[in-house]
């Protein structure tokens, strides 16, 4: 975070102490303490704001994404000071170019990555390489073996399978000869997408915050998980702006409101007209989207190498079949016929999967199923009652919101 608001000049929380030593601090663990913002979380704002408010927090995030795409470093890992890391690591550049002389060289150093899919739940416990990596395949092969690691030491049979899983999906020596895959895959990764950049990939609406200035002014928080990786893995659409919302509203035709616009009831009229909004906001990113950073999401997009690494940590608690996919998916761009899978269609897992995927939605619990607090009693009485009107014969499994089932946080 220091780093981001020294030399990056990108507003974050001031940081006003902290510890990375947990032996040395009376807590016992290690610390950070920031100043509190002042600003208001943008979810509480964005429906209600104008588009010259709207439209400036948008600017802020791109001049943010630009300043990411800017800076290339010399290794995947994280930023930390340089007194925090290894000696050997102290002797390494902090960019790519090797230069001493750009900001911030001569104070930080890449070190062992932070990403959390690398430490969730008993990931923590492993005694493993956590970087940095001097190379995509090296980092490529180190976060596998970190899952696989995790496969052979924690993997335990759920005792509610979401989804429904054949007995080969619950043996993890099937999970870890499908990562060794992706290690043997040797995708060929254009020189421009391998920079290493820093990427807050998490830009939800939650953590962005506005403060009260005309133009509103922003600040970015919950940095703790941002590391440095290969741009093709780094670059992410900004969240906050995607709009997802009614499918009469197409994103193709400049959001366009539907030709029976003028006959529907005016409480309709109202609602497609904020949703045009809304959509006219995804646009308006996309068009002054940074190009390297727009170059990296389509190429990650068409190859899905990116999704692969992602959910390398995920085989267990979603099954094999969405990896498999990814691995196809690389087999067809790379033209390697024999990565292709037999085993990625299945309609009836794939029936299930969209019914859990329609439940979430409803309950405005999809992604990590976070919920707002003013939300919470709410959307528990709702889903008391899905699970009451669930029926697995139908749905195709269990109901997938239920103790025993993988966790997000936790598997």
């Amino acid at each position: 975070m220091d780093y981001v608001r020294t030399v990056l000049k990108i507003p974050v929380p001031e940081i006003v102490a902290y510890s990375s030593r947990a032996h040395s601090t009376p807590v016992g663990t290690e610390f950070i303490l920031m100043r509190p913002s002042s600003g208001t979380e943008l979810r509480k704002l964005w429906d209600s704001m104008s588009e010259v408010g709207a439209n400036a927090v948008i600017n802020h995030v791109l001049h943010a994404e630009s300043q990411f795409a800017k800076y290339h470093f010399s290794q995947i890992g994280s930023i930390y000071y340089v007194e925090d890391v290894e000696p050997a690591l102290r002797e390494l550049p902090l960019y790519r170019d090797g230069s001493c002389s750009q900001e911030g060289a001569d104070r930080f150093r890449i070190g062992p990555s932070t990403e959390w899919a690398l430490w969730r739940g008993a990931r923590a416990e492993l005694e493993v390489s956590r970087g940095p990596w001097p190379d995509v395949k090296s980092y490529i092969e180190g976060v596998v073996r970190i899952h696989q690691a995790w496969l052979s030491n924690h993997a335990q049979h759920p005792r509610i399978q979401v989804p429904p899983r054949c007995p080969e999906d619950l043996d993890p020596k099937t999970h870890k000869q499908l990562l060794d895959k992706l290690i043997s895959s040797q995708i060929h990764v254009p020189l421009d997408l391998c920079a290493n950049v820093l990427w807050h990939k998490d830009l939800h609406a939650r953590n962005i915050m506005v403060n009260n200035t005309s133009p509103p002014s922003i600040e970015l928080i919950d940095w703790q998980s941002v590391s440095v990786g290969p741009m093709f893995q780094q670059a992410t659409f900004a969240i906050f702006v995607q709009y997802h919302g009614d499918p009469r509203i197409d994103l193709y035709n400049n959001a366009q409101l539907p030709d029976n616009f003028g006959s529907l009831p005016w409480h309709e009229r109202i609602y497609l007209r904020h949703q045009r909004q809304l959509a006219l906001r995804h646009l308006y990113y996309c068009s002054k989207m940074e190009n390297r950073s727009l170059s990296a999401q389509t190429w990650a997009h068409d190859t899905h190498l990116r999704s692969a690494i992602d959910e390398s940590s995920r085989t267990w608690d979603l099954g094999t079949r969405p990896f498999r996919k990814h691995m196809s998916n690389i087999a067809t761009a790379m033209g390697n016929d024999a990565l292709m899978d037999r085993f990625i269609d299945d309609d009836d897992t794939q029936a299930y999967q969209d019914r859990v995927a329609l439940l979430y939605k409803e309950l405005g619990v999809e992604g990590d199923g976070w919920v707002s607090t003013e939300h919470y009693d709410d959307i528990h009485v709702l889903n008391q009652e899905h699970m009451r009107n669930w029926d697995e014969m139908v749905a195709g499994g269990p109901y997938p919101i239920t103790d025993g089932a993988p966790s997000w946080f936790v598997t």
